[in-house]
């Protein structure tokens, strides 16, 4: 276990790593980073005197061996638009994000899980035939294309939930639905698939021979090795 555990660790390290190599160096490939927080007008001066503030007068080389000394020891630099530093910023609304990522997952859990049980102890049935339709839709949209018509929906046409904000639950239901719906879908189907294999496995018949209910087969014995494709694909939406 603990083999697994530092092999996973330094899988996570390197994966950074290289994310962070990537965009670094992307971002310089695109010219020079001045011109993304300059306004237009700024006079030769101006872009001179910013460059040398921000260090990108300096090689590219020197200039990330800089940002990884100070990434790893939490400092990200300044936020140009607030002055504040950046990961004070990214603590600050940690909170936020967390409430509505548990908020999404949960939602996507309750009526992914029944639903797929649903589809596969019922398969080829109009139950099991609209649960594929409504998984394939909820991948199908995007995000925030859903989000906003949440919004043009409840907030503009009923005006029975609050377009923005934070605070009640009533301002969490739309965000929470825009993002569960994709993680629902994808649950869906693959606790679907998974519940279809292990039905038509031997243990699953000889559970039956004994004489358990179906309850108890699908619940205690299906589901138990089913969820664990699952469960991985949970813990990387989540």
């Amino acid at each position: 276990m603990l083999r697994y555990l530092a092999s996973r660790a330094i899988y996570a390290i390197a994966v950074v790593f290289g994310v962070s190599v990537m965009v670094f160096f992307l971002v310089r490939l695109a010219g020079d980073p001045t011109a993304l927080f300059l306004p237009p007008e700024s006079s030769a001066a101006e872009i001179a005197r910013f460059r040398q503030l921000m260090g990108f007068d300096r090689p590219l080389l020197v200039q990330y061996l800089d940002f990884l000394s100070r990434a790893v020891q939490g400092d990200f630099g300044q936020s140009l638009r607030h002055q504040e530093p950046a990961m004070a910023l990214v603590l600050e609304r940690f909170p936020a994000t967390a409430e509505l990522a548990a908020a999404a997952l949960l939602l996507a859990l309750v009526f992914a899980v029944p639903l797929a049980i649903a589809a596969a102890t019922r398969r080829d049935s109009v139950l099991d035939r609209a649960s594929m339709l409504a998984s394939i839709v909820g991948q199908s949209f995007p995000t925030f294309w859903l989000g906003i018509m949440l919004i043009l929906l409840f907030s503009e046409r009923f005006q029975i939930l609050p377009p923005s904000g934070r605070g009640s639950w009533q301002q969490l239901v739309m965000p929470s639905i825009a993002l569960a719906a994709y993680s629902m879908a994808i649950v869906t189907r693959l606790l679907r698939a998974s519940m279809l294999e292990v039905l038509q496995t031997d243990y699953i018949r000889t559970a039956r021979g004994k004489g358990l209910s179906e309850a108890v087969v699908v619940l205690r014995h299906a589901l138990r090795n089913a969820a664990i494709p699952a469960l991985t694909v949970i813990g990387q939406i989540g």
